[in-house]
């Protein structure tokens, strides 16, 4: 009998600490890998100087962003993207003039081991 309230007890326990964490941190955005990914953009020709990024984000809602590439290696923080994303290339900044190129690409809402998903200028 002690056991088995010893037991109750603790997933008691359990239970109200992971609530408490849950009210703790929130539910806001998502985290990387669970449902939506950020982006790495790798300039692999050194010449794009911003990307407009387009398609659906962490809750299912159509989003489009335009994103400053001053690097080969540019990390877009803060923004969750998942499905089929279309990706627009621009030797100018702001995301006009100087078109180069532009391709979808599906991102997936789940991806192990990293926060990011990679896309290139190619």
């Amino acid at each position: 009998m002690r056991k088995k309230i010893a037991a109750t007890l603790a997933t008691g326990a359990l239970t109200v600490t992971m609530a408490a964490g849950a009210v703790v941190t929130g539910a806001g955005s998502a985290s990387a890998g669970s449902n939506g990914q950020q982006i790495e953009f790798v300039d692999l020709y050194g010449k794009t100087l911003s990307i407009r990024i387009e398609g659906r984000n962490q809750n299912g809602e159509w989003v489009s962003g335009c994103f400053y590439t001053p690097s080969d290696q540019t990390y877009i923080q803060g923004w969750w993207w998942k499905g089929n994303i279309t990706f627009t290339h621009y030797a100018a900044t702001g995301c006009r003039f100087d078109y180069q190129s532009q391709k979808t690409e599906y991102v997936a809402p789940y991806l192990p081991n990293t926060d990011y998903f990679i896309t290139t200028n190619r």
